[in-house]
This record gives C-alpha cells, structure tokens and sequence, in this order.
C-alpha cells in the first residue's frame, strides 16, 4: 500500500463515518471527497501504478 492507497481509505472512511452520524456532517463529507481526490489526482502519481501493471 503506497500513499495513493491510504488516502482514498481515509477518504472512504471520513464519508461513510459521515453519512452514519445523525446529524448534517457535511464538513466531513467534503473531507473525504477531498482526499479520495488527492489521492487520485494529487498523491503518488499515475505513472508508477501503470508502469506496474504494464510490466508483469
């Protein structure tokens, strides 16, 4: 697990942790999408995940 992997799971987890609590948590809804799009445009880069998967 790279960086990328670990913040789409923290991502992952902030929304579902939002969307069980009763009340509006929308600040941590937008957290969570926040790093789920770090995590695919930001963090780690594209380029290595397909090269892994190119070579084998």
């Amino acid at each position: 697990m790279d960086l990328r992997d670990i913040t789409a799971l923290i991502g992952i987890l902030l929304i579902s942790v939002g969307v069980g609590l009763i009340y509006i948590p929308a600040a941590l809804i937008i957290l969570g999408l926040f790093f789920i799009l770090l995590a695919f445009f930001g963090i780690g880069g594209d380029d290595d995940r397909d090269n892994y998967e190119n070579e084998g």
